[in-house]
């Protein structure tokens, strides 16, 4: 689906010098260094309780970038240090998702109303489900892919994407007003960079080393 979404928008004239959709093959450490410290931000985006976020994400904020992203994994500790005015959670909480997966109006029921409240999802949706703009007239499976990616939203969306879709809207409309400020930008990227002196290697280092190898530092004279 994001390579269809992709093709479309790469063809597009009318976005030649202001979107891109890239996908980098074989990402390894190597591209890592060459595209952390390009990224203005971050979205670190997993389904609170469900997938945790690792620590990508910190590298990302070491080198600049603001994270948008979900308050799951080491998202939690960033904001912590970090600040609430410097990086942008959004989203239902661990606890939140836990209730809803345990039958407090989840899933199909759940989506469906999301679905026929927000216009932008039903719109997506009912693209999808007649088989879009994205699809290419004579390709089958992807008319196929379409429907199906549809019918799972609203019927078995287990990992609450529609629940949490419209925070991630607002998330983002938010994030490209602070861009839109350069010294408002600037202020909170050098913060995000000062702020993430904790979670150096050396700090981790010493406690594994102390709380759980209970290891003696030896005296380097």
């Amino acid at each position: 689906y994001i390579n269809m979404l992709a093709r479309q928008i790469n063809d597009d004239v009318t976005l030649q010098d202001k979107l891109k959709v890239v996908f980098v093959e074989n990402y390894n450490v190597s591209k890592a260094q060459l595209l952390i410290p390009a990224t203005d931000i971050s979205l670190q985006i997993s389904t609170a309780g469900l997938e945790a976020s690792g620590t990508g994400n910190m590298k990302f904020a070491l080198n600049g970038a603001i994270t948008v992203g979900t308050l799951d994994g080491a998202n939690v500790e960033m904001l912590e240090e970090i600040g609430a005015d410097n990086i942008i959670i959004f989203g239902r909480r661990a606890e939140e998702i836990a209730a809803m997966k345990q039958g407090k109006g989840k899933n199909g029921h759940k989506s469906s109303g999301i679905y026929d409240k927000n216009p932008v999802i039903k719109r997506c949706l009912d693209e999808m489900l007649n088989g879009g703009l994205l699809a290419q007239p004579d390709n089958t499976a992807e008319h196929e892919l379409l429907t199906h990616l549809a019918r799972r939203l609203l019927t078995n969306d287990q990992y609450f994407i529609l629940e949490d879709f419209a925070a991630f809207q607002e998330a983002m409309q938010k994030a490209f007003s602070w861009h839109q400020e350069p010294l408002v930008w600037a202020r909170r990227m050098l913060l995000n960079i000062a702020r993430m002196g904790k979670f150096s290697s050396d700090r981790s280092i010493a406690e594994y080393a102390r709380d759980i190898w209970h290891l003696q530092p030896i005296d380097p004279r």
